[in-house]
């Protein structure tokens, strides 16, 4: 059910209803100051996770990769089997 009507197009027009992440005027007032250095500061940390996690899964690859080349042929590993 939704109130739309005359009687509060004041109070759904009035900056309270904005969207927080859309409202500049919010945004930029003095009293959201330490949000925004906080923002800025969690932005940083997600970028340097990042940046970890990549760098982490690239040397996991490289492992794998450098692993890899150790593999003998089949006919090799056959004859290296110690049987019984």
């Amino acid at each position: 059910m939704t109130h739309s009507g005359p009687w509060n197009a004041a109070q759904v027009a009035s900056s309270a209803y904005r969207v927080a992440a859309l409202d500049q005027e919010f945004l930029l007032d003095d009293s959201t100051r330490g949000l925004r250095f906080q923002l800025e500061r969690h932005k940083a940390a997600e970028a340097r996770a990042a940046d970890s996690a990549e760098a982490w899964s690239a040397s996991k690859a490289a492992g794998i990769a450098a692993a890899g080349g150790r593999v003998s042929p089949a006919e090799d590993a056959a004859g290296n089997l110690p049987l019984g």
